[in-house]
């Protein structure tokens, strides 16, 4: 049997358009934390840190390490 439409309330509305801003300032939040993540383990990177023993310290998996900073460039 099919639900009948459901009637929003003009209340219901606003909350909607509320949680859904909320949830857009979160990811802002999130994306903007991400890539600081990102630039402090270039950084740890760029001091001679293996890939490997900055994933092991910090959960990071190595794959995504390697996708977003490309990988380890050596001077031979």
């Amino acid at each position: 049997m099919a639900r009948p439409p459901v009637k929003i309330t003009d209340e219901q509305e606003r909350l909607l358009k509320k949680v859904n801003r909320t949830i857009d300032n979160a990811q802002k939040i999130i994306e903007r934390e991400e890539d600081r993540i990102w630039a402090a383990v270039k950084e740890l990177r760029d001091t001679g840190m293996p890939d490997v023993q900055i994933c092991r310290r910090t959960g990071l998996n190595r794959s995504t390490l390697q996708r977003k900073l490309g990988p380890r460039v050596t001077d031979e």
